[in-house]
């Protein structure tokens, strides 16, 4: 394909996808920061089959380093810098984002190359693109990317199995989330089929941590406030202890389900104070709130029970900004929560 050759119109068919991946010879593929299983491992699912049609492909992060609970699979070798990267793209792939803020530095990749294609699940989806894939009924892009080689009849073997399935089971929470669906556990039984050691992903992915992240573990449970009749948790990590732990991303992985997981919570929110003053939310939700609704209060977004936003200003400030579009939310189900300052 010539470089400044266009391959398609926006459009939502796999068929026209499927057309472009063809196509292009050249592929670049960038998940979003804050890189997660889903993100990382479907991308690398979907560069290791494009491999496999003699693609050049690169999986271009924005972190220094794969996550520890990720860094074992065969795929790695397709992940690269920003800096590193040095082919001409034909084709640019933004994967499991809805907004090209959350691909960072790397923006400039997607927006300057010759065709852009989206591929994601949330239902909170504003990037424009030549072609355009999203399902917000899938349980993980891992899915989304299953379903495109699938139609493309291209042979999941071992090494794609591997990537799909931890896609698919970051994203679920190990499948007890409610995005899980029979169609996730038909793809997981396909996955598992192909001789994937599914003990020792889990035991990678899940059960490994830290001792620095046992230490935020400590430092979330200290800091977390039970709030609006028990149904909020509401935690905090300062500056301060950041900078003086110096955590990686990986090891705030998950540390906002702690709040979710007490009984009666229906929100737990997660707030990490990156620099004074700026802060990184997480939310998660239980079995009515919606958490997209309300991180889009914040230029933020993500799915119904999962979120993220960015908000700044003074702690105090933010925590009352927060808890009262909370307890709007929560008042549409539940007329008499009021908040517990």
């Amino acid at each position: 394909m010539p470089h400044n050759e266009r391959i398609g119109s926006t459009a939502n068919s796999i068929n026209d996808i499927i057309q472009a991946l063809k196509v292009a010879q050249n592929i670049i593929i960038l998940p979003h920061k804050f890189i997660d299983g889903d993100g990382l491992c479907s991308a690398m699912a979907l560069g290791l089959a494009l491999e496999s049609l003699n693609k050049k492909v690169a999986v271009s992060i924005e972190e220094e380093e794969i996550p520890n609970t990720l860094n074992f699979t065969s795929a790695n070798r397709l992940v690269q810098k920003k800096a590193s990267i040095d082919m001409m793209v034909d084709l640019a792939i933004a994967i499991d984002l809805g907004d090209l803020e959350r691909l960072g530095s790397r923006a400039d990749i997607y927006e300057n190359a010759p065709n852009k294609m989206n591929i994601d699940h949330h239902i909170t989806n504003s990037i424009d693109a030549d072609l355009k894939l999203v399902n917000s009924e899938a349980a993980a892009c891992g899915e989304i990317v299953y379903e495109i080689l699938k139609s493309m009849d291209i042979s999941i073997d071992k090494n794609i199995a591997e990537c799909l399935y931890i896609a698919i089971a970051t994203d679920t929470g190990g499948f007890r989330f409610s995005n899980t669906t029979q169609k996730t556990h038909h793809i997981i039984a396909e996955l598992v089929s192909t001789g994937i050691d599914v003990a020792n992903i889990s035991h990678r992915v899940f059960d490994i941590a830290t001792y620095t992240k046992i230490k935020l573990m400590g430092k979330t449970i200290e800091n977390m406030e039970i709030l609006n009749n028990k149904a909020v948790a509401f935690t905090a990590i300062p500056y301060d202890f950041i900078n003086e732990l110096m955590p990686s991303v990986d090891d705030f992985e998950g540390l906002v389900n702690i709040g979710r997981n007490i009984e009666g919570v229906e929100v737990s929110v997660l707030l990490k104070e990156n620099e004074p003053g700026v802060f990184k939310g997480s939310m998660r939700t239980n079995k009515y709130v919606d958490a997209a609704k309300i991180s889009s209060a914040f230029n933020g977004g993500g799915h119904k029970r999962a979120a993220g936003f960015s908000i700044q200003g003074d702690l105090k400030e933010v925590r009352g900004i927060l808890l009262t579009e909370i307890t709007k939310e929560l008042s549409e189900h539940k007329p008499h929560t009021q908040e517990n300052s």
